[in-house]
């Protein structure tokens, strides 16, 4: 998660112009910028309204010089908006302008939009020759170009991973971000279709993921010397009693420090302090560290470490943190005192003491131990999409989401398909729930695999992101068409995973039996080579059914000891309070599903939750979603969720997860709503 301040800026947002009265004790100052926006949806006009089929662009880009992105540009008659923000959820579904159901078969259309606001800097940012000031935004889907008072300054194509745009520096030509309180003008233009046409059924993703600046922003200005984004790395290790009690923990700390300055820096040092989150009692403090030399632009890094003695544990009932703040300090001297530090920056980020074992070994040895504790994952996967707001769910409707998983007795959740955002992550960290952290793209061009490497760098320092995962449902396919090529992209994911993350957490793959036979086909597979844990979608494959599948795998010499998991099962279609049947009218037939399909998920959830080399089952999916839905106009909405798309359960909520007193469920378990804590 990017890192944040643990002092915050008193904020003033008066008609999208930010001002701030930064707080001086800390160094570096963190603005949201979720406010004072303005958007319009189209390149450079609005696309026709509902019941008209949207013509394509010839020239999909805005151009070299777009009139939307001039600070001139006369934006009154756009929305006025707040991120997070979806700009094409109300736009509303319509099979005219979508005849192949566009966006996921969501019949949602896909279009470019534009996003503008108006800020100046605060006085106390001056002179902005010694500082940097930049712009964080946590996600934008999909492509982005940011233009800066009509300048292009930074471009992005992944929609799902956050990027920082540099405002001053060498990066940006001098003068183009004006201080001393005169107006910017930001214009970001977003592409959310990136193909050859608005209408096609499937573009990038096979459900709704709708379009714009659909996660937080920030604005932040600090010194020339500073941390680097998710340049913080805390991974721990923990000592044990014989009883199972934490002895004692040993946490390691690393960071990246950047010089964005014109000239080299020496005698610069870091620190780090772990404090209590409940208490805000200082734990320990690591032995300043120094940095040494760093050249002008360029990174170095540095460590510390901290002994904690009997460490609160991180688990599921109690989910324990702590926060790590690291310090950067700059040496100087002064006439009259000699050499003394300056505190030139300062970032946080959370920590929790816990280990997570896996085995697929079965028998006496649980597949999954938390801190020594035999542990079921019992959960749902699930898409970010809510009624009404799409992609833009706010974070309240986020925590809602997590407290229903854990009402129903889940634990865990998988990111299907996609980097969560890391406000999710931040909640599943305080509530105690297990997450397998999951990339989008999964080729192997070199964007990809640094793709899957940033959201490890990401997400790597949350206690309840226990696995990453890549490779959905396909087996890493090759960097061209070219079918005869070897499938080369799992072990670039799994080497960007072991270079990222120092905890060292597992990989795993969610694999379809429906892409091949599974016997020989999983045996020489390249993907399942290179996971630490074998997931299973749904079905098996021939000759293997889906009960056969798990076992099956087992079985084979090369992977009686790999864990297997669960990843996606339990595709069951129901509908909140309908009763089964169909209509006709006007010559076209509608189907309703019946609202309760307890035995289908009984059928399935027990293929995984009854053998004991089972890691456990992620159920698809815990909400309806925007797009697959299981039939055809005017169905635009999935059916497969525990809850329907506006947050209300249906009545099966409580039959998807099993809960039992220890890692082995038994057969005839009464399913109940409590929470699968062991």
């Amino acid at each position: 998660m990017p890192s944040l301040t643990l002092t915050p800026t008193v904020l003033i947002l008066t008609l999208g112009v930010v001002a701030a009265a930064p707080n001086r004790s800390w160094p570096r100052d963190v603005v949201p910028f979720d406010f004072g926006w303005c958007t319009r949806l189209g390149l450079h006009a609005p696309p026709p309204g509902p019941g008209v089929v949207w013509p394509v662009p010839a020239n999909q880009g805005p151009g070299p010089n777009p009139p939307e992105a001039a600070p001139t540009h006369n934006d009154t008659e756009w929305a006025r908006v707040s991120l997070p923000h979806d700009g094409l959820v109300a736009s509303g579904a319509n099979n005219v302008s979508c005849p192949k159901g566009g966006s996921g078969r969501s019949y949602i259309p896909r279009t470019q939009m534009w996003y503008r606001k108006t800020f100046a800097l605060p006085a106390a940012w001056a002179p902005l020759t010694s500082s940097s000031v930049w712009l964080e935004f946590d996600g934008v889907f999909r492509a982005a170009i940011v233009y800066l008072n009509g300048y292009p300054i930074a471009r992005n194509a992944n929609g799902y991973l956050g990027f920082q745009v540099t405002l001053s520096g060498a990066d940006t030509p001098t003068g183009l971000l004006r201080g001393d309180g005169a107006p910017n003008v930001l214009a970001i233009f977003v592409d959310a279709d990136t193909g050859a046409g608005f209408s096609d059924s499937v573009r990038t993703g096979w459900w709704y993921e709708g379009g714009g600046i659909y996660r937080h922003a920030r604005l932040v200005q600090a010194g020339l010397l500073t941390f680097a984004r998710d340049g913080i790395a805390a991974s721990s290790s923990i000592k044990w009693a014989k009883d199972g009690t934490a002895l004692e923990a040993m946490l390691t700390v690393t960071s990246t420090v950047q010089n964005d300055g014109p000239v080299a820096i020496t005698g610069a040092s870091i620190n780090f302090t772990l404090v209590e989150h409940r208490t805000g009692a200082v734990v320990g403090v690591s032995s300043a560290s120094s940095v040494g030399h760093i050249a002008a632009r360029e990174t170095v890094n540095a460590s510390g470490t901290i002994s904690v003695a009997s460490p609160l544990l991180w688990t599921l009932r109690t989910p324990e943190l702590y926060t790590v703040i690291a310090q950067l300090w700059q040496a100087e001297v002064e006439a009259e005192s000699g050499a003394v530090a300056n505190l030139v920056d300062a970032v946080n980020t959370t920590h929790g003491f816990r280990e997570i074992v896996f085995s697929g070994a079965g028998g006496t040895l649980p597949s999954c131990a938390l801190n020594g504790r035999p542990f079921k994952w019992r959960g749902f996967c699930d898409h970010d999409n809510y009624a009404v707001v799409g992609m833009g769910v706010p974070d309240r409707i986020k925590l809602y989401r997590a407290q229903m998983s854990r009402a129903v007795g889940g634990n865990s959740r998988r990111t299907s398909h996609n980097p969560p955002d890391p406000v999710m992550l931040s909640i599943y960290d305080a509530l105690g729930m297990m997450v397998m952290d999951e990339t989008r793209i999964f080729d192997s061009r070199p964007s990809s695999v640094d793709a899957m490497a940033g959201l490890v760098r990401r997400d790597r320092n949350h206690p309840s992101v226990a696995m990453w995962s890549f490779c959905n449902e396909v087996a890493c396919e090759a960097s061209t068409a070219n079918a005869s090529e070897p499938q080369a992209g799992a072990p670039l994911f799994a080497q960007a995973v072991v270079s990222a993350d120092p905890g060292g957490r597992p990989t795993s793959a969610n694999t379809p039996g429906w892409h091949g036979n599974y016997p020989p086909w999983i045996a020489t597979d390249e993907l399942t080579r290179n996971i630490d844990i074998q997931g299973f979608s749904h079905s098996g494959g021939v000759p293997w059914s889906t009960s056969e599948a798990p076992g099956k795998f087992h079985a084979m010499a090369p992977f009686s000891t790999k864990p297997v998991f669960g990843s996606e099962c339990c595709s069951c279609n129901t509908m909140r309070d309908e009763d089964v049947g169909c209509e006709s009218s006007n010559g076209q037939q509608v189907c309703v599903q019946k609202s309760f399909a307890a035995d289908c998920s009984q059928a399935q959830t027990e293929v995984y939750d009854l053998p004991d080399f089972i890691v456990g089952t992620m159920v698809w999916t815990l909400f309806d979603y925007y797009g697959e839905p299981s039939g055809g106009w005017p169905f635009t909405i999935s059916s497969f969720g525990q809850f329907d798309l506006a947050g209300f359960p249906k009545a099966q909520v409580c039959t998807a997860v099993r809960c039992s007193s220890n890692y082995t469920a038994t057969a005839g378990t009464q399913r109940m709503c409590n929470l699968c804590l062991d």
